[in-house]
């Protein structure tokens, strides 16, 4: 490792923060906003419905303890960004950006 790699990834960090408050993501707690790039990533794959397992096991929310992970997603959920999209015990969920561009 050396000093101009570290000033590359401080250069990304940089770009990402300037990025979230330019559309306003700034605004929600770093949690949320590691949630829903998970979510948004899996739903590229996973189509529509996601389910909460998959997103857990997304490389952005590792770090989270299960109490973590819940507490984001139940405040997402409580801002109508991410909604349930069936029966509770199946954990599946819906990203719904118009709803967050409407907060932001």
């Amino acid at each position: 490792m050396d000093v101009v790699s570290l000033a590359h990834i401080a250069s990304l960090c940089t770009l990402i923060k300037s990025m979230e408050g330019h559309i306003g993501l700034n605004k929600l707690a770093e949690d949320e906003r590691r949630l829903i790039y998970a979510f948004s990533e899996v739903a590229l794959t996973s189509g529509k419905s996601i389910r909460s397992e998959e997103v857990k096991r997304h490389p952005l929310c590792e770090p989270f303890t299960h109490a973590t992970f819940y507490r984001s997603l139940k405040s997402l959920v409580e801002k109508g960004i991410i909604v349930r999209s069936g029966p509770r015990k199946t954990g599946t969920y819906s990203l719904q950006l118009h709803q967050l561009e409407e907060i932001l």
